[in-house]
């Protein structure tokens, strides 16, 4: 029973600085925060794998995390004065478990469990407009995992399929207040189970249209079922829909090329209707995103590489919001995104 060891050690070390002036018709004024953000961040891990059998291995680890801050406000116009505001998280040990079973020698069946952490980044205890969150905390999760993976009819169809249940304490998220300020809190808890399909098939046997024709149509499907456990606010948000997150988006993309180096990519995104509040009483619409992009690549060896491309974006002129706002006040939810438009170019590349 072969035993595989793997151990290793990262460590993580960042500053910025970030300051906040007043604004006079669109000019900064008087610099009313001045701060230099440090944080860090280590992380020890150890894994085992062992080959059970030539059908079955399991794997076993775990991983000793620490993460600090440390902000020191250099200038306070406010309060005329200079403090720190640093902390230290208590660390966190995430153990995993993981058993793989093949199946034949193109397909496997996996499960793993695992105990993990995401510590708030220095950018969500420090927002951009300058408030300090001293009070936020480490989301904690454990998470349930079950998929298959293989490839199939003499390996042109790829399949990877997995489903999971999440339970995540001190979900972070956040809130838009009246002057489009982004702030962050912790939710309590939340459920978030899922199911992730990708399904690839090569549409044409290489060894009978001896790669003059190549060709790839890909599936992807993700389903989210995420719900608040118990949130409690103004009012009792508990079973409400994960802000933010869209129940369900397909993509599809479709690749044809010919050898002598013209291609054409066909691109199809459905995003379900997102809520956009912790009520779910505001919802993004639902939309169908289509991408069209057609080229030419040619070689010239020894010389140069070139490509001429173009394309239309948002094909079917869709009216849709390219990120969202969430909670925002006054109802300032949306990002209108572009309408339908084209694009072209040219690359070129010298090799060396």
């Amino acid at each position: 029973m072969p035993l595989r060891l793997d151990a290793g050690l990262e460590f993580q070390s960042e500053i910025q600085i970030a300051r906040n002036f007043g604004n006079v018709n669109g000019q900064p004024d008087t610099l009313r925060f001045d701060d230099e953000l440090r944080s860090s961040q280590y992380m020890t891990f150890l894994q085992a794998q062992l080959d059970i059998s030539p059908n079955w291995s399991a794997t076993v680890g775990a991983s000793y995390n620490q993460f600090n801050y440390d902000i020191y406000r250099v200038r306070d116009e406010i309060l005329d004065s200079t403090y720190r505001s640093a902390r230290d998280f208590a660390p966190v040990l995430s153990p995993r478990f993981a058993l793989l079973r093949k199946l034949g020698n193109t397909m496997a069946l996996h499960a793993n469990v695992s105990y993990g952490f995401s510590p708030p980044t220095v950018t969500e205890v420090r927002t951009n407009e300058g408030s300090i969150n001293e009070d936020l905390e480490s989301e904690k999760g454990v998470n349930y995992e079950l998929g298959f993976r293989g490839e199939l009819i003499d390996r042109r169809m790829l399949i990877d399929f997995s489903m999971y249940h999440l339970n995540l304490y001190e979900t972070i998220i956040s809130n838009t207040d009246f002057s489009s300020v982004v702030l962050f809190d912790n939710a309590g808890s939340t459920t978030q189970q899922g199911l992730e399909l990708l399904v690839a098939w090569e549409l044409f046997d290489p060894q009978k249209s001896a790669n003059f024709w190549q060709g790839r149509f890909s599936h992807s499907l993700t389903y989210n079922h995420y719900r608040f456990d118990e949130y409690l606010q103004a009012e009792d948000f508990s079973g409400n829909q994960l802000t933010g997150v869209a129940p369900l988006v397909a993509v599809s993309t479709l690749d044809l090329s010919i050898a002598p180096g013209f291609y054409t990519r066909l691109t199809h995104n459905y995003t379900s209707e997102i809520p956009l509040n912790d009520a779910n009483t505001v919802y993004s619409p639902s939309y169908h995103l289509v991408q069209a992009r057609v080229g030419w690549r040619h070689s010239f060896p020894d010389l140069f590489n070139i490509e001429l491309f173009g394309g239309v974006d948002n094909l079917l002129n869709e009216s849709y919001s390219l990120g969202n706002d969430l909670n925002a006040f006054g109802g300032r939810f949306f990002q209108p995104s572009a309408p339908r438009n084209y694009f072209g170019g040219i690359k070129a590349s010298v090799p060396f």
